[in-house]
């Protein structure tokens, strides 16, 4: 009876052990499931309101078993005072202009597009750019112009808003676009108020706003066309940038990496309402002509006020 008990006690910690295990299997599955990563393995970014979709973001904890924590911001000056707040993110969305004062206030470090596989595949208008403003990954881009009634007034610069009979104007005060503005010679006064470049009609209703190009693919805007003004319009671009006191910059390439997939990078254009700088895109039906690379060549760039680096 004594020679029975060592086996069965054996088999015993063995049916345990396998108990256990097939046990933590189900909650890991489950957990992916739903979208739950249970990883020791981290990522923190900042990123700038509505640039990386939140489904993106989940596919991602779910595929590399990492988990993210997201922070946003809703203008790029907000996402430059939190990170000058917080210090220690994994990677940030920054404008190509903000990045060169970031890297020299050691907020983020210089990154070679080299490191990153997939990033041969960003269209060469947004990487043939100044050294320093490539130091990050561009993700998306924009051209700043107006929108107006196919109907209205043929306004070709941006002083024909300021000075329309019964209008107002009013501007978005991002520090960055004021500077721009400025350089432009958009009067001051355009500079007052909290609100969107814009000028209202006789009947309050907005005919002509600041808008990206990309955002015209919208159906809001259906009826309306795009304006680049004679005096220039503006051009951005967004890049992810790496924190300088990341702890965790393999994963922050992971998740480079993995946004490079042609499919990843079309969902963050089509959610985003923005245009994206992955070549990959060129073929996907759902997205408008104008949210993907080769729509900057359609615009006259000799008109685009280009940025690279922030006073």
């Amino acid at each position: 009876m004594r020679g029975l008990k060592v086996p069965l006690l054996i088999t015993l910690i063995v049916s345990l052990a396998i108990g256990i295990g097939l046990g933590l299997k189900l909650r890991r599955d489950r957990a992916t499931e739903l979208g739950v990563v249970t990883s020791a393995r981290k990522l923190k970014i900042l990123a700038l309101t509505g640039s990386l979709p939140a489904s993106v973001l989940k596919s991602f904890r779910t595929d590399e078993n990492t988990q993210v924590e997201l922070i946003e911001a809703p203008t790029p000056d907000d996402v430059m005072q939190r990170l000058n707040a917080l210090g220690d993110v994994d990677l940030v969305t920054l404008m190509v202009a903000q990045i060169p004062k970031a890297i020299r206030n050691k907020k983020v470090q210089t990154l070679s597009l080299s490191e990153i596989p997939g990033s041969n595949l960003i269209a060469s208008d947004f990487v043939d750019l100044p050294a320093h403003a490539v130091a990050a990954l561009p993700i998306l881009w924009g051209v700043l112009g107006y929108a107006v009634e196919k109907s209205e007034a043929d306004f070709k610069a941006w002083s024909d808003l300021t000075e329309a009979e019964a209008g107002s104007v009013e501007l978005k005060p991002y520090l960055i676009e004021e500077r721009r503005l400025e350089k432009l010679k958009v009067p001051a006064k355009a500079l007052r108020a909290p609100s969107f470049f814009s000028s209202k009609s006789e009947s309050n209703e907005v005919f002509a706003r600041e808008i990206n190009f990309a955002e015209m693919s919208d159906a809001r805007f259906a009826g309306q066309r795009f304006v680049l003004p004679r005096d220039g319009g503006l051009f951005w671009i967004l890049s992810l940038a790496l924190g300088a006191q990341s702890a965790n910059r393999e994963e922050a390439k992971a998740f480079m990496t993995y946004i490079l997939k042609p499919d990843v990078a079309a969902q963050i254009a089509l959610v985003s309402r923005q245009a994206s700088t992955h070549l990959g895109v060129e073929a996907v039906a759902s997205l408008d002509a104008k949210q993907k690379p080769s729509a900057l060549r359609k615009i006259p760039l000799n008109q685009l006020a280009f940025v690279f680096d922030e006073p």
